[in-house]
């Protein structure tokens, strides 16, 4: 809802999963090589090709999309555009 009503920057949300992405390099000495986000945060529209693209960025090469309940997801199709566009 958050999201809808303009109350999330998108650059910080860059900003932030750059960050967790590097952190997580720079802890484990290896790069992510997949990623699933906390109650499918990275399929939201509006932020799934931000981060596709921040993922792709740091070697992601497998993102988990939800297909649960079409209803529930109605937007995993853009998410999914997103993600395989990279």
């Amino acid at each position: 809802e958050a999201l809808a009503r303009g109350e999330v920057s998108i650059e910080e949300v860059d900003r932030e999963v750059r960050a967790q992405l590097s952190a997580f390099t720079a802890m484990t000495g290896g790069a992510p090589v997949h990623l699933d986000g906390h109650q499918h945060v990275h399929v939201l529209p509006g932020l799934a090709p931000v981060i596709a693209r921040a993922a792709a960025d740091a070697g992601v090469r497998m993102v988990r999309i939800p297909e649960e309940d079409p209803a529930c997801f109605a937007h995993a199709p853009e998410a999914q555009r997103a993600f395989l566009s990279l």
